[in-house]
């Protein structure tokens, strides 16, 4: 059984690496409204394969193409762009079964 203490010992671990996940997100946020608007809205088929490719290095075992539904987005939300790439890892089972542990949050 995992006590209250071992919790916080796992949080603690991972402190560091979700502190800098937030804050990137924060950045990220933050900086939505000084992309432009009238940006591409395509990519060139060698840029298509260099990142598929890339992504397959990464592991990702599908990668898909989609229209963004509006009725996914948070109220008061932005999208930039009306289409999203979806990719797709196989999950560790081994790792997945030590939580809460870093490992299993990273």
């Amino acid at each position: 059984m995992v006590t209250f203490v071992g919790k916080l010992k796992t949080f603690a671990e991972i402190g560091d690496y979700l502190t800098s996940s937030l804050k990137g997100m924060h950045e990220s946020a933050k900086n939505v409204s000084k992309n432009p608007h009238t940006g591409m809205k395509t990519m060139d088929e060698l840029t298509l394969r260099e990142m598929e490719a890339y992504a397959r290095e990464l592991g990702v075992l599908s990668i898909g193409y989609t229209k963004v539904n509006p009725n996914f987005i948070f109220k008061d939300f932005e999208i930039l762009y009306d289409n999203a790439v979806i990719f797709t890892m196989e999950m560790n089972k081994e790792l997945i079964n030590t939580n809460p542990s870093s490992e299993c949050n990273k």
